[in-house]
């Protein structure tokens, strides 16, 4: 059993290679249905760079999740940034929005259960203190004033304080996936742009 274990990995690769022509070539037609021929002219067609961004290279085939459908390559930060967002035009308008400084605040809100009163750990004093100036009573202010929900989304319980990366200012308190959606577009109200990306903007795609 051992020497089947170590055996067949290499024999599988070598038939991948025989049949693929390479290790990538196979997972490109497996997972997305194209060849490395196909992803090459697209980044070409891309001028090399990130359909979204267009500041540094592609490198992650990007794809509709619903349909399959291959939209063009990517950066990390962009590829990360839509997942985040989970493909939503919506949500990436008010991402783009909030980052204008403009929060669209909801005519109603679902308010989400109480948070309890638990003991703030000296940790979390000290970093809110240490990275953003503020203190923890100030971070509850601004959730109570969110009643409770994060600004962008309107979805989900604010868990990260937010803030200008240029500034330092503190701007909201939003959830996990916001926050990071917003982080990893290097906090650029271009959201337009992954927008146009979804909606075909750029925006030919493969298929």
């Amino acid at each position: 059993m051992l020497t089947a274990a170590r055996v067949t990995p290499s024999w599988r690769g070598r038939t991948k290679i025989k049949k693929y022509g390479s290790e990538r070539n196979y997972l490109l037609q497996y997972r997305y249905g194209i060849t490395e021929d196909d992803f090459e002219r697209m980044l070409a067609r891309q001028g090399g760079l990130c359909a979204i961004c267009q500041a540094v290279p592609g490198t992650f085939v990007d794809h509709c999740h619903a349909t399959g459908r291959v939209r063009g390559v990517l950066c990390f930060n962009c590829n990360n940034g839509l997942g985040h967002f989970t493909d939503n035009l919506v949500l990436l308008e008010l991402a783009a929005l909030y980052l204008e400084g403009e929060v669209l605040w909801p005519e109603f809100v679902v308010l989400p259960e109480g948070r309890g009163d638990s003991p703030v750990a000296p940790s979390r004093t000290y970093h809110l203190s240490r990275r953003y100036r503020v203190r923890h009573e100030d971070v509850e202010r601004m959730i109570s004033a969110q009643h409770g929900l994060c600004v962008v989304c309107w979805d989900r319980p604010p868990e990260h304080v937010d803030h200008c990366h240029r500034s330092g200012a503190v701007r909201q308190v939003l959830c996990l996936p916001c926050n990071t959606g917003i982080g990893q577009f290097r906090d650029d109200p271009g959201g337009g742009a992954a927008g146009a990306f979804l909606c075909g903007g750029d925006g030919r795609g493969f298929r």
